[in-house]
């Protein structure tokens, strides 16, 4: 505080020197006495750094931001700019809170006098067919390059920055402005709806024609980040909310590592604050790439890690079981939360303004409600469905009550896009892949809790509005031009945005849908991008598009790219994304169901497959598939003919297991898989992987092997810790977070998760050879089609000579 006083000082009687004074600060030798000090000093402090660790993030935040800020800000009027990233660099040494006045201390009377700066930065923000200039910033990783920029530029932007020189980066679609409030936003509703609608128009004029795109596919994969604490009192474990520091390193080093001629990842911001989603470095190309793509999961964990702090964890989870418990700065202006804080909002200005305005148009907070699961020592409930004011009256009641977006936002969902040959096949196969949403998420259940809470998975989040549904759903309507017959749920859409999809030209089952996405509102709209030029920019029918989070998402090109030659290596065609999927813990387990989902689309196409069943019973199977272990206890509507003509369409009710394996009526999609395998020239390496990754899926429909969800929550309930009354502890949390991140990198095997498929789980898939040897020769190799073994469900984890009976099928042969 003493140097921050002199420095100030300093600055005060030299800024009458006006400009030449400013100038010249940096060379000034009392400037340079100063910082030369200061720079020698600070790493002296680096002694109290474990001390100040081991502070409570708030007491740490109260305690030194202010002071940080103070000097910080005296650094600044001197132009010390060495010295304010020097404290930064301490701070982040120390996970000392960062605030704005933090990047506002740095470049007060700084930069905002340089104009050379402001040049750098005219494009309004760097779309996806434009590369930004120069980076105008360079130094370590992640000690607040971009955010002092975007101070300096008095923006919010993701502003171009390296740890090397002379980079150029092409930036994602996130606009970057100032986004505008609710009320702001009601007078261009109308405006973005309709100009939405003409921006599509003109994509489908420009790339309607386009035919003959290579499959091209990819999968996205959403992390968390926690802290374990040791804790006095017992360990315990909480949201880390240093996702923008993690972005910005990962970022950095990926622009390294790929300048090196590595393979690529890419990273980008997610609503929490501790989340970050990652999706490979380019996309897949073929079917035979499926095989990979567990070896490319492991690259991401592996160099998600490299970037943690040493207390930090990022097990592949969907959801954190202690989220909104234990906070205690919350009722903020953004959320008004009774559980969580508006800091666990990614501070990109898109996720606030989102939360914010859902809630100031819905007129009140989201409500999201699950069952509780009933223990011995449960207190007795409350049956309301009253909004609660306090923590004690929502936990009173019967079931989970949540209040905020982050509860559902901030899961975690394993999500693969496709891309078709044609807008023609990609209406199709959006089509049949409908009816297999419900069937991935039971097989892929991962989410036992809810604000500290055991759960079952049944939820509901409360509407105010006059549609039936939430944005966050199933599908509502199928969207190929055959598909009419079997569209039997009634869609809201206005007749003004029908009439005008008609009257260019688009046919009428694709016009509902797109009319009925454009039902909702707009909810973030940036104020410098409302009037723009509907034949090339996208950002209305995003603005919609992307808020519409359903099982399912047909996905048109943005027309700069879709408008290239399909052999150019930057094109991108019409698309398919499958979302239904909840996060598994392992890369094996993920990588086998982006495998089967690859594999089941081009069995489709190639086998001409008719899945369709009416839209009605799709979504009773959602329903029925967010059921407590509805991957072996329920029923699931599903066809029974995909060969025979759509007219002749028969379906019935099947275990997840009969669709997968087939029944008396209905073949299986698993066979139907194997039956395209073997039309395929594929090496046997990668056909022995698809053979694993089906067998496990069998394992799993069959419960022969737990679903995630099952596997959490009997660890909670077996833990020491737990007191039967429904409530995870918080140590039961730590330890499962623990355990979820060794078993994620294979530093402990899942035996319990994945029975003799931990042994290729734990293993990179380079040195999976080995482990099928050992699991050959030690487990049963049977499993019956038809579950005439009626005790395979124990009795095939046994060592082989226990197993009882002999079964036909070979459990792993290619």
């Amino acid at each position: 505080m003493a140097l921050s006083g002199g420095l100030a000082g300093f600055c005060r009687l030299g800024e009458k020197g006006g400009p030449d004074f400013l100038s010249g600060v940096e060379t000034n030798p009392v400037v340079l006495d100063a910082v030369r000090w200061v720079v020698e000093t600070i790493p002296k402090l680096d002694s109290r750094a474990k001390a100040v660790r081991d502070m409570a993030f708030k007491q740490r935040e109260r305690s030194f931001t202010e002071a940080f800020n103070e000097l910080l800000l005296s650094c600044g009027r001197a132009h010390a700019v060495k010295v304010s990233f020097r404290v930064l660099e301490w701070m982040e040494a120390l996970t000392v809170p960062k605030d704005s006045f933090t990047y506002e201390a740095i470049g007060v009377n700084v930069v905002k006098r340089i104009s050379k700066l402001q040049k750098v930065w005219d494009l309004p923000q760097a779309p996806e067919d434009q590369v930004c200039p120069e980076v105008v910033f360079a130094g370590r990783s992640n000690v607040g390059k971009s955010s002092l920029v975007n101070m300096m530029l008095n923006r919010n932007a993701l502003a171009p920055t390296s740890s090397r020189f002379a980079t150029q980066r092409v930036m994602g679609f996130l606009h970057e402005s100032e986004p505008m409030s609710w009320e702001q936003s009601k007078s261009v509703l109308k405006y973005v709806r309709e100009h939405g609608i003409e921006q599509f128009l003109s994509v489908l004029r420009t790339c309607g024609a386009t035919n003959g795109d290579p499959f091209k596919w990819g999968d996205e994969v959403e992390h968390q980040v926690f802290r374990l604490i040791p804790g006095a009192t017992g360990p315990e474990v909480v949201a880390a909310l240093r996702s923008p520091e993690i972005l910005a390193e990962l970022r950095e080093k990926e622009e390294q590592l790929q300048a090196s001629g590595a393979e690529g990842c890419a990273w980008m911001p997610e609503f929490g604050r501790w989340m970050l989603e990652s999706t490979p470095g380019k996309p897949y190309e073929g079917l035979a790439a499926a095989a990979t793509a567990e070896a490319q999961l492991s690259l991401r964990r592996r160099r998600l890690r490299a970037s943690l702090q040493p207390d930090e964890v990022a097990p592949t989870v969907t959801a954190f079981p202690l989220l909104g418990v234990g906070e205690t700065q919350v009722r903020g202006p953004v959320l008004d939360s009774l559980f969580l804080p508006d800091e666990s909002i990614f501070p990109h200005p898109r996720f606030p303004t989102l939360a914010r305005n859902i809630r100031e148009r819905r007129g009140g907070k989201v409500e999201i409600r699950r069952p509780k699961m009933k223990d011995v020592q449960s207190l007795p409930v409350e049956t309301s469905n009253a909004v609660p004011q306090t923590i004690e009256e929502a936990d009173a009641l019967d079931h989970v009550y949540a209040d905020a977006m982050p509860f559902g936002m901030g899961s975690s969902c394993l999500q693969v896009t496709m891309q078709a040959s044609s807008i023609e096949e990609s209406r199709r196969l959006y089509d049949q892949l409908a009816p297999l949403t419900p069937v991935l998420l039971a097989l892929t259940a991962a989410t036992p809790f809810l604000r500290g809470w055991i759960c079952h998975r049944v939820f509901f989040l409360a509407s105010t509005t006059p549609l039936r549904k939430s944005r966050y759903d199933s599908v509502d309507c199928y969207i190929s031009e055959d598909s009419a017959q079997f569209n039997d749920l009634p869609m809201v859409f206005e007749a003004g945005h029908l009439d005008q999809l008609l009257h260019a030209g688009v046919d009428e089952v694709l016009a509902k849908h797109i009319a009925h996405l454009f039902a909702r509102d707009p909810l973030v709209i940036f104020a410098d991008r409302v009037e723009l030029d509907d034949s090339r920019d996208i950002d209305h029918w995003e603005n919609l598009q992307s808020t519409n989070w359903q099982s399912l998402r047909w996905k048109p090109p943005p027309p700069h790219k879709g408008q290239l030659s399909n052999e150019d290596a930057d094109h991108i065609g019409w698309r398919v994304e499958f979302r239904s999927m909840e996060l598994q813990m392992t890369d094996f387990e993920n990588a086998a169901f982006i495998s089967f989902i690859i594999l089941v689309s081009r069995a489709i196409l190639d086998l001409k497959l008719d899945l369709r069943i009416p839209m009605s019973k799709v979504e009773e199977n959602m329903t029925v598939a967010s059921r407590r272990s509805a991957c072996t206890k329920e029923l699931l509507w599903f066809r029974t003919n995909p060969l025979e003509d759509a007219s002749e369409a028969k379906y019935q009710l099947m275990s997840v297991y009969e669709i997968l394996n087939g029944n008396e009526v209905f073949e299986g999609l698993i066979p139907l898989c194997r039956s395209y395998l073997d039309s395929q020239t594929l090496d046997s390496t990668t056909r022995q992987s698809f053979e694993e990754y089906l067998n496990f899926i069998t394992f799993r429909s069959a419960g022969a092997l737990p679903t995630a969800a099952e596997w959490m929550r009997s660890f909670v309930m077996a833990h020491p810790s737990y007191k039967r009354d429904g409530r995870v502890p918080a140590a039961a949390a730590h330890d499962l977070m623990a355990a979820a991140e060794k078993i994620g990198l294979g530093e402990m095997q899942g035996t319990e998760l994945l029975g003799p498929f931990s042994a290729l789980a734990s293993v990179e898939p380079s040195l999976r050879a080995k482990a099928r040897e050992v699991l050959l020769s030690e487990h049963c190799r049977h499993l019956t089609a038809r579950h005439a073994c009626q005790t395979w469900s124990t009795s095939c984890m046994k060592p082989l000579e226990v197993c009882p009976v002999e079964c036909p099928d070979s459990l792993l042969a290619a």
